[in-house]
């Protein structure tokens, strides 16, 4: 008989993720999905198919074939707040030591490492044989959202090799065929090898109009020529500059004081927040322009609340809208929850609220609770100029968006000006009020969570408990209306709630 070498169990490879990290994860997974109310039926029954295949496979996933699997059941939603965290890519698997951006007229190198500087400003026409082009419809099977949106977050995803390989699309996991059209105009096919190389170079080219903002300023104000005022609103947050609605109250102000011609409120790559704290702004903003023209600068990075944002300013304050399509539609899910997978450190976000600001048309099981207070039927919020922003505009620094809005002279529609909001005291009855019609809704609804809220917002009315169960009995005739009605008599208490919902959100100081 004859012995050949000892048989040594398999080794795994060293990329493989350990199986119960795997079933683990997705464990965790499978429970924060039924908080999604983003995926329609059929969506999530493409989910569940999605899970199986992972947990069939759990023995020999990499890490980019399970980012790839996270991404296609995250894209299943085809909602742009539903997406695993691309801008975590880098600290999961190795990129290329460069950083792409699209511009009207094609995707662009617009950072480098030393080493590639040679490719700084150069167009990127083919990355592993498809043309750039193509990789937007490609890209929406992984990346959620509307066109515009995954353009937007589709750059990090094009300089990673391992996951474009476990995807399908790239045939190595260490590097990518790519096809460059330099600044001098030749066509130069090349590979790029992903490294830790950092990227250190980058475009920076200077403005025409515009001073650089402050850093971590969340408002920037500038006066510009024409008699303009330019109010750059970089988040719906508060930054170094102070509490956001006291720095845009301090706008206001500055409107009062010198009666400009043109407002223009930029919110391009304004990404979002808390869409109240910018309420009382746009709430205000028509009555303190007077005969203004008030402009809304947009484009792919305009999104979440500062798409809520552009629906007040264009349906409260009549503005016209510049620049490019925002990053979402209208309609969309929202309020995601942020899920980090304990063994993997994965992140995905997963929308939980519908919102409608196209018709205020809301689906009571699913909307986010303060829709039904600040909710407006803006209509379309694509622009009323539309302004591609080229790669060469970019590099002479020449605002194609900030000059339509400077130049316009398109007759506005008559808008009436908006009345003023309350002043900062809230009125203990209408908060009170406001709380009943919430906690009513929500039992009507089986929404916990607006049963909740109502609750506490009863609590900070001031009122006691006694006198909450006099006005409940009070209140009894209109809180047996219908939904409706009960929403429109939530809505004339918004500008007493306000402040409170504004504190609430605030942050509390160090």
């Amino acid at each position: 008989m004859k012995f050949g070498p000892p048989q040594l169990p398999e080794q795994p490879h060293p990329d493989v993720l350990p199986q119960a990290a795997v079933l683990d994860d997705l464990a965790q997974l499978s429970a924060a999905l039924t908080r999604a109310a983003v995926y329609p039926p059929e969506a999530r029954a493409a989910v569940t198919l999605d899970l199986q295949r992972l947990h069939a496979q759990a023995t020999s996933l990499s890490t980019a074939r399970f980012l790839a699997g996270l991404a296609r059941i995250t894209a299943r939603a085809r909602d742009g707040h539903t997406n695993l965290d691309f801008g975590q890519l880098g600290q999961a698997l190795p990129q290329l030591p460069m950083r792409f951006r699209w511009f009207a007229d094609g995707l662009y190198v617009t950072a480098v490492s030393a080493a590639h500087a040679g490719w700084l400003g150069s167009q990127v026409v083919r990355v592993e044989g498809r043309p750039a082009e193509a990789w937007g419809p490609l890209l929406s099977g992984v990346i959620g959202g509307t066109a515009p949106r995954v353009r937007h977050l589709s750059p990090p995803v094009l300089i990673t090799p391992a996951l474009l390989q476990a995807l399908g699309w790239a045939d190595d996991a260490r590097q990518l065929r790519l096809q460059f059209r330099t600044p001098d105009g030749r066509l130069v096919s090349t590979h790029i090898a992903a490294d830790e190389a950092p990227v250190s170079l980058s475009l920076t080219p200077q403005a025409e109009l515009l001073h650089p903002p402050t850093l971590g300023a969340s408002v920037h104000v500038q006066t510009l020529p024409g008699q303009a005022l330019y109010v750059g609103l970089r988040q719906l947050d508060s930054g170094t500059d102070g509490p956001l609605p006291e720095v845009l109250g301090q706008v206001l102000s500055r409107v009062r004081a010198t009666c400009p011609a043109r407002v223009i409120v930029d919110l391009r790559g304004n990404g979002g927040g808390n869409y109240v704290l910018g309420w009382p702004f746009t709430q205000r903003l028509r009555e303190a322009a007077g005969p203004a023209r008030i402009y809304a600068l947009t484009d792919e990075g305009t999104f979440s609340a500062a798409i809520v944002t552009l629906a007040w300013l264009r349906h409260d304050a009549g503005a016209r809208l510049v620049g490019q399509a925002p990053g979402d539609h209208e309609q969309f899910y929202a309020e995601p929850i942020c899920v980090e997978l304990t063994s993997t450190r994965a992140r995905l976000f997963l929308a939980t609220q519908s919102h409608d600001w196209a018709a205020d048309r809301h689906d009571l099981t699913t909307c986010f609770w303060l829709n039904l207070l600040y909710g407006v039927p803006a209509g379309s919020l694509r622009p009323d100029v539309d302004t591609p922003r080229t790669f060469t505009a970019f590099r002479q620094g020449h605002d194609a968006a900030l000059h339509a809005a400077l130049t316009d002279d398109t007759p506005f529609a008559a808008h009436p000006r908006q009345p003023p909001v309350s002043g900062p005291s809230p009125a203990p009855h209408q908060v009170a009020c406001s709380a009943l019609l919430l906690t009513t809704l929500g039992t009507r609804h089986g929404r916990e969570e607006w049963r909740q809220m109502g609750r506490l917002i009863g609590r900070l009315s001031g009122l006691s408990a006694q006198a909450l169960d006099t006005l409940r009995r009070q209140q009894q005739p209109l809180l047996s209306r219908s939904d409706a009605e009960l929403i429109s008599a939530l809505r004339t208490c918004r500008s007493a709630l306000a402040p409170l919902v504004i504190a609430y959100a605030r942050p509390p100081a160090p």
